[in-house]
């Protein structure tokens, strides 16, 4: 998701009221949506990242070795980090690292 750079006072006013009197539907919509993005030093919601980015490297070393082998590659890799992770955890950080494609012989 993007996020609006700071904007002027003046522009936050301007945009306040057209979310609280313009008389169409979309643009109250729009209004309110640039409001929410410029909102800034707000804490981001959900749990800290699990693994660091080498360790999703070590990740994705594991899994060319093995490809079709996911669990095999949680196990390796929670004996090197010390770390535990569910193997759907690892499924999301997978589909997130760009793997190469083999061609087909």
């Amino acid at each position: 998701m993007k996020f609006a750079q700071p904007i002027p006072e003046e522009i936050r006013i301007t945009l306040q009221e057209m979310y609280m009197n313009h008389p169409t539907f979309r643009c109250p919509q729009r209004a309110q949506a640039i409001l929410l993005s410029v909102r800034d030093d707000r804490p981001r919601s959900g749990c800290p990242r699990i693994y660091t980015e080498a360790e999703e490297e070590m990740l994705k070393t594991l899994v060319e070795e093995e490809p079709r082998q996911i669990k095999t590659a949680q196990t390796k890799l929670a004996d090197m980090t010390q770390k535990v992770a569910s193997t759907s955890t690892l499924k999301r950080l997978l589909k997130k690292i760009p793997l190469p494609l083999e061609a087909d012989a």
